[in-house]
């Protein structure tokens, strides 16, 4: 469980409606399963269940000074909403 997660409102998030858990990918973070990106500048890509269609989560396109890309799962997917509901969510962007 995470200790916190971001509601960003940037003109991409805001529509997509997520609520963003960050960590570095495969550290804090795994994902599997099939999906269908979007690149989104030269920053990062968002990932898109290959099956429904909903957004899981959005992956760093470049490596930090120590090899790990920063990578952020969509908490509104998770199965127990009332276990999401106890984490503290920072506003970005408002």
């Amino acid at each position: 469980m995470p200790d916190g997660a971001t509601a960003c409102n940037c003109t991409a998030c805001r529509r997509y409606g997520t609520l963003w858990a960050y960590d570095y990918e495969d550290h804090g973070i795994k994902v599997s399963g099939p999906t269908k990106a979007y690149v989104r500048g030269k920053a990062l890509e968002f990932h898109f269940c290959a099956t429904c269609g909903c957004i899981a989560f959005w992956r760093g396109l470049r490596l930090d000074g120590q090899s790990r890309r920063r990578i952020a799962v969509n908490l509104r997917l998770a199965d127990d909403p009332a276990a999401i509901a106890r984490i503290p969510i920072d506003q970005i962007g408002k």
